[in-house]
């Protein structure tokens, strides 16, 4: 009823929320064979990550979030009144407003946080084929 709230500093600017949701893919996951896209200009050759918050988690709100991540179209996800989107970013902050937040990577929680940091390091991963 009440998730805790965050704040989200990039250079790009700085939003408060209670979800970030950070990709450096797309999609960001699948529904069935069905890709669920958050994230504008996500992906693996970009050099960068693309940010999504959501600012507000309401009754009022949800019943019209839900549709459009079911849309496949991170655009439209992205129009949204409660969503504010980042691209192109190196690093971002996300800072908790009051105590801690629960942190997931690629679907496994990975305890609670009261900052984490996300950055970039292009080209810094080998892989042998």
């Amino acid at each position: 009823m009440r998730p805790p709230r965050v704040r989200l500093e990039t250079d790009a600017g700085t939003v408060e929320g209670v979800t970030v949701i950070v990709q450096n893919s797309d999609p960001f996951t699948f529904y069935g064979r069905r890709p669920l896209r958050v994230c504008e200009d996500a992906g693996l050759e970009t050099g960068s990550i693309s940010l999504t918050v959501l600012k507000r988690a309401t009754v009022l709100e949800m019943p019209t979030v839900v549709p459009r991540l079911f849309s496949s179209s991170a655009q439209r996800v992205q129009r949204h009144r409660q969503i504010e989107g980042f691209t192109g970013v190196s690093h971002a902050r996300v800072t908790s407003l009051a105590g801690t937040f629960p942190v997931q990577v690629d679907g496994d929680y990975i305890g609670e946080f009261e900052q984490v940091t996300y950055g970039v390091a292009p080209r810094s991963l080998a892989v042998v084929s």
